[in-house]
């Protein structure tokens, strides 16, 4: 949907970010695109503002950028911690808002911590991981990984276990980290 001209894409995480979007998209001119999910998942975003093209640093990190978007922010926090009991100081950086993409915090991202892994619910052509590939190759380069649906059809499930299935749970989502930061020494 990204690749429509004038098409606004947005992945809320949850519930309380799902009702701001949709009072948002209510109100505003234009096509939208609105990814959500049926199952309900912890709720992460209370007391945040949904801002169109801006993202949110939930955690601050030195070693590496996770950036998450709509239903895998869950796990990808807690990818996070499971990195803080390694030693590594990740950053998390929730992007509901697709496109437009908040260019200005992927280049901060990409220069401070040099490494950035993404992590959707989504194929990992056409999505997150492409869009901040795109941003980071024209405004700051550095190392991206790109975690979610490889080139396969997805299928129906419980949310947890096609997350485990595809690779995009938190246990997952540290291995591609640490996996990333050692390509990164090299």
């Amino acid at each position: 949907m990204a690749g429509l001209p004038n098409m606004r894409v947005i992945s809320p995480a949850d519930a309380p970010e799902t009702k701001k979007v949709i009072d948002y998209v209510a109100g505003a001119k234009g096509p939208f695109y609105v990814r959500l999910a049926r199952e309900k998942f912890p709720e992460m975003t209370d007391g945040f503002d949904f801002k169109l093209g801006r993202g949110l640093v939930l955690e601050d990190g030195s070693d590496a950028t996770v950036v998450s978007t709509g239903i895998t922010l869950h796990e990808a926090a807690e990818a996070v911690k499971l990195l803080k009991g390694n030693g590594i100081s990740a950053r998390l950086i929730h992007m509901p808002s697709l496109k437009p993409i908040d260019a200005d915090l992927l280049a901060k991202a990409a220069r401070e911590t040099g490494l950035i892994v993404t992590v959707e619910d989504h194929s990992i052509y056409n999505g997150l991981g492409s869009r901040v590939a795109e941003v980071v190759a024209e405004r700051h380069p550095a190392y991206v990984r790109r975690v979610g649906i490889r080139d396969v059809f997805g299928e129906s499930g419980k949310a947890e276990e096609l997350m485990a299935k595809y690779g995009i749970d938190r246990t997952s989502v540290a291995k591609a980290v640490l996996e990333s930061m050692n390509l990164k020494r090299r």
